[in-house]
């Protein structure tokens, strides 16, 4: 059985919780199962000289060496490229995200791969490629459910990302630990329901 490969197209959720000084738990919630591209590694190390975002100076400690792309896969990179740019965007504005694309494309099955961004044009991108996509929402109740922090605290710190001033997809409503499916309301069987009524 092949684990999910968690991939970074951008370097949204790693600034997310850099904002609020909490990289680890990215860390925590990928355990070991991270990948990224030198564009997006590049992006990173770039953004943590900013002052509210210094700790993504810890990212690459955790992180594996980026993905390289080939020649075929850069070709392909333009080309999906094409389809995110705006006039009057530079040349290397939507780099990290296609080059991810293009990789999954040539190097993954659409089920060993989840993209982590909070990125909306690239959340709908991978839904018309069929490709799983989750946000700094999914990384917390990742986090949570390996018990790496609590589900309050989990909920605790996408309070403070927004306070930050930075998004959080499908936030709210809060973060809860999920009902354990034992406890969970069962259906009355249709016969059941008869005698019963």
């Amino acid at each position: 059985m092949t684990s999910t490969k968690f991939i970074f197209p951008d370097t949204c959720l790693f600034m997310n919780f850099a904002a609020v000084g909490r990289v680890d738990i990215v860390e925590a919630a990928v355990d070991g199962l991270g990948e990224w591209t030198e564009t997006v590694s590049d992006e990173v190390y770039d953004n943590s000289n900013r002052p509210s975002f210094q700790t993504l100076s810890a990212v690459p400690t955790f992180m594996p060496v980026p993905i390289q792309p080939t020649l075929a896969e850069l070709t392909a990179a333009m080309e999906i490229r094409d389809k995110f740019a705006l006039p009057g965007d530079p040349p290397d504005k939507h780099l990290g995200e296609s080059e991810t694309l293009a990789i999954i494309q040539s190097r993954f099955a659409t089920n060993e791969a989840m993209l982590l961004t909070e990125d909306q044009g690239v959340i709908l991108e991978c839904t018309r490629r069929g490709l799983r996509t989750g946000g700094t929402r999914r990384v917390l109740e990742m986090a949570a459910s390996s018990r790496y922090l609590s589900w309050v605290d989990a909920d605790q710190v996408a309070q403070d990302i927004l306070a930050a001033k930075r998004k959080v997809h499908n936030y709210p409503p809060i973060i809860l630990q999920p009902m354990p499916s034992a406890l969970m309301p069962r259906p009355v069987p249709p016969a059941l329901e008869t005698t019963l009524g």
